[in-house]
């Protein structure tokens, strides 16, 4: 799945961030940050879907650190 993440279509990239939130598997937070960056609000559904995942699969110290992130 994290690889699924940096496919071309962004479809399989959200339904890929989604089955990863759908997990809770906390490795995938950093890749799933990184989605956000390479998406740069460009596609509304990996945009969500990504975010997400990203709460459902990170600690809140994690989120606090990716909060001065650039990208936000």
């Amino acid at each position: 799945l994290i690889e699924m993440l940096a496919d071309s279509s962004p479809r399989a990239q959200a339904f890929a961030a989604s089955a990863l939130g759908r997990l809770r598997w906390a490795p995938a937070a950093p890749a799933l940050v990184e989605l956000l960056r390479s998406n740069a609000d460009a596609d509304a559904f990996v945009r969500h879907a990504a975010s997400h995942a990203l709460a459902c699969t990170s600690t809140s110290a994690f989120l606090q650190s990716q909060a001065q992130d650039v990208s936000r």
